[in-house]
């Protein structure tokens, strides 16, 4: 079971006394019901009897839904810890849950993890199935999405009877099932690779420019008529292959080769990583940790402008999430990930490398990690991730009541028993009791 290093008392939790804030200028409050309605106004607290207490402002009082009507809340929209120190790390479970904070260590009796939603924890080993350690010298230049506050939604000309919309902004993704597109200046560097994860259902078709200087969609067969923009990239995703096209204002639009993706027709979802680089005057493309292709522009690095923006083509339910923007050292094409091993413990460096072995301890910033019958000593700042030998892991499978979603990245999955304005207890199969911070908590998910 967790333990806590700072004490807590469960105790009575009183239900009702105020409501929860979304904060200056927030996105209302919204209650969804399993029937498909929504409901604004403020939630004043919850209680594993009685459901949610509600009020609307049609209401003379705070009424009670049953939890069993309920499919969630909406809580708040809150950005990413400004905590970019040493030792920020994100914890996964084997469940998929996640917990962000600053990993202080690892023992033979669990993780040291300090949390700005639960305070310091111990988690048991045996509960964790990847870590993601965060250094000095990372390179990350951006995370997110985190709101869609500084994101610019743009207008998009279709043929006339077709619906046109927005990305959503949902728990730190932008989804959609209709023509929309959403720009950001991000400042992207020449030398630059750029993560994200996109989840799709049924056929879908992608357009994303990269290094824009236009934050509304061109349209392409009216480029003339468009206001003044500087050449693009035009990344073009489906479910089965993928494209690169430069854009220009004027002249011809120059296609590059068409790859295939190679996905099993049962895949819905893939990491995608898009490496560009001024100095190898080429754009490339990595899914899942397998490089996909190299588009070398023979006209030299022909884009001028530093944003990207993610253009919807009408077809298809796409999620995307996890953006990481980072500065690339042009010479490799190391994978952000390594899939988790049966037996042996796994530890991926910034080069991508990977070691198999077993992980011992880390504390005082090095990681103590047995390969090959040697043991080696890897500095916090040059682990990229750590995965644990999926056989020595439990809880694999979530069958919870209740998802909290946590500021930022961070999910726990358990019984949430009572949350007011002040506190969120949670128990969590294998962890134990926690009580979180209810100003971090963002939504609330209620499975079947």
């Amino acid at each position: 079971m967790i333990k806590r290093t700072n004490a807590f008392a469960l105790g009575l939790i009183l239900i009702g006394l105020s409501a929860f804030g979304a904060g200056h200028g927030a996105e209302a409050q919204r209650i969804y019901f399993r029937n498909g309605d929504t409901l604004s106004g403020q939630m004043h607290g919850f209680d594993s009897r009685q459901g949610v207490q509600w009020q609307h402002a049609s209401f003379t009082k705070p009424a009670w839904f049953g939890r069993s009507n309920l499919s969630g809340v909406f809580l708040r929209s809150l950005g990413s810890t400004n905590d970019v120190g040493w030792g920020r790390s994100v914890i996964r479970f084997a469940n998929g849950d996640e917990l962000m904070g600053r990993l202080h260590s690892i023992t033979t009796n669990g993780f040291e993890l300090e949390t700005e939603a639960a305070g310091k924890l111990l988690i048991p080993r045996n509960q964790v199935a990847t870590v993601w350690p965060r250094g000095t010298n990372d390179s990350v230049l951006y995370e997110g999405p985190n709101s869609d506050a500084v994101w610019t939604h743009g207008d998009i000309n279709t043929t006339a009877g077709v619906n046109v919309g927005k990305w959503t902004f949902n728990n730190g993704a932008f989804v959609s099932a209709i023509p929309a597109s959403v720009a950001r200046n991000l400042n992207l560097p020449n030398e630059v690779r750029f993560d994200f994860r996109v989840q799709w259902q049924g056929f879908y078709r992608l357009a994303i420019g990269l290094h824009t200087d236009s934050l509304e969609p061109i349209s392409l067969g009216a480029r003339h008529l468009e206001p003044d923009f500087a050449p693009f990239y035009s990344l073009w995703l489906d479910n089965s292959v993928t494209e690169l096209r430069v854009i220009p204002k004027e002249g011809d639009i120059r296609n590059m080769a068409r790859v295939p993706l190679n996905f099993p027709p049962a895949k819905t979802n893939a990491l995608i990583s898009v490496f560009g680089s001024a100095k190898r005057k080429s754009v490339s493309i990595m899914a899942d940790g397998r490089l996909i292709h190299e588009w070398v522009d023979t006209n030299g690095w022909s884009a001028g402008g530093k944003g990207i923006r993610f253009v919807h083509q009408g077809q298809g339910a796409v999620r995307l999430s996890e953006f990481r923007v980072s500065t690339w050292d042009a010479k490799t094409f190391p994978p952000l990930t390594v899939i988790t091993h049966p037996k042996v413990d796994l530890l991926l460096d910034h080069a991508g490398k990977v070691a198999a072995g077993h992980l011992d301890v880390m504390t005082n910033g090095v990681f103590r990690f047995q390969s090959n019958g040697q043991w080696q000593e890897r500095k916090y700042d040059d682990v990229r991730q750590l995965n644990f030998a999926n056989d020595a892991v439990l809880n694999k499978h979530s069958t919870n009541e209740s998802r909290v979603y946590l500021q930022g990245r961070g999910r726990l999955s358990g019984t949430l028993s009572r949350m007011n304005q002040t506190n969120a207890l949670i128990s969590v199969p294998g962890v134990g009791d926690l009580s979180l911070n209810s100003d971090r908590v963002v939504r609330l998910r209620f499975v079947p």
